[in-house]
């Protein structure tokens, strides 16, 4: 689902960066694999030699650069640090619009924890799976986080 809204985004002139912060199912390599074996994420925020050019894949379609998960550091809680603060307020400012796909909400906390960096989220709704009460929680969730909802998407697979 983000993939296709970067692209599309990017199509249109947009300076997209897509990040997956999904280190429980990461999903992007499996959509756009890389040329070669990469850096990622959870490299990122462990090293702190790396910064976030090191990581990006850029342009890998116009207007689109890439962010892959990396490999996990067990037992290392990552997407609470100060270096993913600093890591999307980087890509924000770089680019017009930063995409980060997590976990779903009602599995872990990444979801909330990414949002509360960024201050805004797309909630995102798989058909048929997605409990209506669940959506109106993580909405209430994410405004006490101090996070904007600016749209919603009902993943229809």
């Amino acid at each position: 689902m983000t993939v296709n809204i970067g692209i599309a985004l990017a199509q249109q002139g947009l300076s997209v960066l897509i990040i997956d912060a999904n280190q429980r199912n990461s999903g992007l390599q499996s959509l756009i694999e890389p040329a070669k074996p990469s850096l990622g994420l959870a490299d990122l925020l462990s090293n702190s030699q790396l910064s976030l050019n090191d990581v990006i894949h850029a342009d890998v379609l116009p207007n689109l650069s890439l962010v892959y998960a990396g490999l996990a550091v067990e037992g290392r809680e990552m997407l609470g640090s100060e270096m993913l603060r600093k890591t999307l307020e980087a890509a924000m400012r770089d680019h017009d619009l930063t995409l980060v796909d997590t976990p779903a909400a009602n599995l872990s906390a990444e979801a909330r924890r990414v949002a509360s960096v960024l201050r805004y989220a797309v909630v995102v709704a798989r058909k048929n799976q997605t409990f209506a009460e669940d959506i109106t929680t993580l909405v209430r969730e994410f405004g006490e986080d101090g996070v904007d909802v600016v749209g919603t998407v009902l993943n229809a697979t």
